[in-house]
């Protein structure tokens, strides 16, 4: 438990060091830093830091997405090398592709504006546009996000990104006019529910988006160098840089791999166990199915003559007088004597044990008393376990590996 407590507190400090070079710009620099004991960054006027990473605000840079018929990746990126500057102010371009289809991608365009650059004190290594880390959370729904008193709109539907500045205005009707336009151009309804994004969860949100971008397409929004200024460019300073990333990096790599590697085999042992304790538990199981089944046929073949002695026993209390019995596959016949033999016949017929039951020979009156001679077929005194039982405890043992069946006794 300290071990986790000690990794979980060095993550926090590691995850707060890296936001220190991660800043927000949106007519000046602001940071994404997390107070001591917050669970979440927020935006706050810039301490002055060098930023490795910008993210530009909306109002900074042109968007635009447009679709390509052109299959093939690499002679797109050849057409967007010699296509015309078509966009409505000098910039830093940086290019999305996604495939729509097998014949044709989609290109979403940002241009942020020069003089973003030339306000940076220290020129970043990535630049990334505020809605390219919105656009995989859009993704669920329209988002409406308020950060430094404006609000942006973010859309991200099946055909494409589109996102804008919500009008300055106290008039509502306004507002609602112009996010219904822009529904409206992304394909959506017009009262489709959009998901609002306070000020104090703007942090979480550009941070979670940067590192889904990060993962995505590390080298799409990566900042490119200027021809005049590569001699002038601090080598020394991303060297520098670079080894840090790479020194913080593998250990933790390395540790989680070790950690997830360790776990993985825990777990494969603790299941490997359980199985060989259901495979067993099934061997026992199918050998007493069939040991079951195999007495149930035998016994299914041999008539209940056992019965008899009992029900002639039942018939001496009755003044039976009997005189001989006979067996033939399973077939027993009883000549007797008795003061009526329709009450004998009567009393058998409504006995359980009897299956069956008729005279084989005329009733005859001899004296007070009367011969007769009957036949009878006998249940089974007593009810068969149904071998099913077996088969629905080894399907229960399908979901439970510890389970253990329950023997049951004859009289259940």
């Amino acid at each position: 438990m300290q071990l986790n407590q000690k990794i979980n507190s060095l993550g926090e400090k590691l995850l707060q060091l890296l936001l220190l070079r991660v800043g927000f710009w949106a007519d000046q620099s602001y940071d994404l830093s997390a107070d001591q004991g917050a669970s979440a960054p927020m935006l706050k006027a810039s301490l002055g830091q060098d930023k490795w990473i910008q993210i530009i605000g909306r109002e900074h840079y042109y968007e635009s997405v447009v679709e390509y018929p052109i299959g093939n990746l690499r002679d797109l990126k050849k057409a967007l090398k010699i296509e015309p500057w078509s966009f409505p102010y000098e910039g830093v371009r940086f290019v999305q592709i996604d495939r729509v289809s097998t014949q044709s991608h989609r290109v979403t365009n940002w241009v942020v504006k020069r003089d973003v650059l030339a306000h940076q004190k220290f020129r970043p290594m990535i630049m990334v546009p505020e809605t390219a880390c919105l656009q995989a959370p859009a993704a669920s729904g329209p988002m409406a996000v308020s950060r430094l008193g404006k609000t942006v709109l973010v859309i991200n539907t099946d055909n494409g990104l589109l996102s804008g500045i919500e009008p300055q205005t106290e008039d509502d009707s306004a507002v609602r006019f112009w996010r219904t336009r822009l529904l409206s151009l992304s394909g959506l309804a017009q009262d489709t529910n959009v998901d609002s994004v306070s000020e104090a969860n703007v942090g979480t949100q550009l941070v979670q988006g940067l590192w889904h971008v990060i993962k995505r397409s590390p080298l799409t929004f990566l900042l490119p160098l200027e021809t005049s200024g590569r001699g002038s460019y601090p080598w020394s300073k991303v060297v520098k840089m670079t080894l840090l990333a790479a020194a913080i990096y593998l250990p933790f790599s390395s540790l989680y791999i070790l950690m997830s590697d360790a776990w993985v085999d825990y777990k494969l042992v603790g299941a490997r166990s359980e199985s060989m304790v259901s495979l067993e538990l099934r061997k026992d199981i199918k050998s007493m199915q069939a040991e079951v089944n195999d007495v149930a046929a035998i016994f299914s073949r041999v008539p209940p003559l056992w019965v008899t002695w009992d029900v002639v026993m039942d018939l001496l209390d009755k003044e039976v007088t009997i005189s001989r019995i006979d067996s033939i596959d399973g077939l027993v016949t009883i000549m007797a004597t008795a003061p009526k033999a329709t009450d004998i016949l009567s009393y058998l017929s409504n006995d359980v044990r009897v299956a069956a039951v008729n005279y084989t020979q005329p009733v005859r009156q001899s004296g007070q008393l009367q011969s007769f001679a009957i036949a009878m077929r006998f249940n089974w005194s007593q009810t068969s376990k149904d071998p099913q039982v077996l088969n629905d405890a080894q399907e229960e043992l399908v979901g439970m590996p510890n389970a253990v069946p329950r023997r049951e006794s004859a009289d259940g």
